[in-house]
């Protein structure tokens, strides 16, 4: 059977007698483009969020090539583009492959040294067992002597010996047990920084999906059992994609970083931030009202959107601004944690909708709170 693009009311060729043009399936045209769109945006959820791999470059370059899909570009057009593009992921895959890799080989000398330590530490407590069992044999055969002075003299030279052999076992312990603390101390820092790793995002500092999923998870379950309400603020940046367009990516990356610096500033110790994707994030307020995260979501809309950003050193008088629209919810008895992500997520695009650089709370019986903030 040959093979069409589906698309802009084109006719397709289905199996069956003689392969007579029918006309395209709206519903399952609609499947087959969400469906595409939906691999993308898997594709990115699967990548490492690690400065070394790329990351935030792989995952721009793939949210472009989903954008063309959405756009009305010509088949020729969006075959290579999408051509390329297989390149670039296999290309990723390969950097994630040799970054475990890597770190797979950095963990696996580290554990070779501890068990070799101990090791040799074991074969030494043996030697030195066998040296002080000898030396009991020795003291008993000089109990054997008649002469009283010989006995005196023998024992005083045994134990002489077996005094040195202590020291020696001692300081021999002593450098191992030296040696094994570092390697333990290096087993340790390796450990917590894979850990941070694997939670933070690698550009902004911010905690990457994963640890905002399972951070999230465990406050629904908990609030199960004893009731701890909180809000979540969901948080996307205006026109993004006109400040790559316009400064470049870096200048973009730099905005985000920025983004999460102020976040980090005006919320409490126990609030957590998190990268959602992309240019949207996420604040955690534990034990927070909806009021209460009404105002600190004002407050944080109001001090992006005043916040002039130098772009470059050699320019001071150059500068950037940028501001957010932010949608709040807040923790219900049902709640599961795509629900109340859902609320966040839909008071934030309505936030869009009205005009941007605002926060919109979510229904509350059936009126939307919302709070306009413009520069000032």
């Amino acid at each position: 059977m040959g093979s069409s693009w589906i698309g802009g009311g084109s006719t397709v060729r289905l199996p069956g007698e003689g392969g007579v043009p029918v006309e395209p399936l709206p519903e399952k045209e609609q499947f087959y483009l969400q469906t595409i769109l939906t691999l993308f945006r898997l594709i990115r959820e699967f990548s490492l969020d690690l400065n070394e791999l790329g990351a935030d470059r792989f995952k721009d370059r793939n949210r472009q090539v989903e954008e063309l899909f959405k756009t009305d570009e010509q088949l020729q057009r969006l075959e290579e583009r999408f051509e390329g593009h297989k390149d670039v992921v296999l290309a990723y895959i390969d950097r994630e492959k040799e970054y475990f890799q890597d770190k797979d080989a950095e963990f696996k000398n580290i554990i070779e040294l501890l068990i070799s330590g101990m090791t040799d530490l074991n074969k030494e407590n043996k030697a030195f067992n066998v040296r002080l069992y000898d030396k009991n044999v020795t003291l008993e055969e000089i109990t054997q002597l008649n002469d009283i002075r010989q006995i005196k003299e023998g024992v005083r030279q045994e134990v002489a010996e077996m005094k040195q052999h202590i020291r020696e076992k001692q300081e021999q312990d002593s450098k191992h047990m030296d040696e094994l603390t570092r390697n333990v101390a290096v087993l340790k820092v390796d450990l917590e920084k894979a850990r941070h790793d694997s939670l933070t995002d690698g550009l902004t500092g911010a905690l990457n999906r994963l640890a905002f999923d399972t951070t999230m998870g465990q406050m629904v379950s908990r609030s199960e059992i004893v009731w701890k309400p909180f809000a979540v603020l969901m948080l996307d940046v205006d026109d993004f994609k006109l400040v790559n367009d316009q400064y470049g990516h870096a200048v973009g990356d730099r905005v985000l970083l920025a983004l999460v610096e102020m976040g980090k500033s005006v919320i409490r110790k126990d609030d957590l931030v998190a990268r959602y994707g992309g240019e949207e994030f996420v604040i955690i307020l534990p034990e927070t009202s909806f009021k209460q995260a009404m105002k600190k979501a004002q407050l944080l809309c109001r001090s992006i959107a005043k916040t002039d950003y130098q772009i470059d050193d050699a320019r001071p008088n150059d500068k950037l601004s940028f501001t957010v629209s932010i949608g709040v919810s807040t923790l219900r008895k049902d709640d599961t944690v795509e629900s109340l992500v859902d609320r966040a997520d839909k008071a934030m695009y309505q936030a869009k909708h009205l005009g941007k650089n605002q926060v919109v709370g979510e229904e509350n019986s059936g009126t939307s709170l919302i709070s306009k903030l413009w520069p000032s």
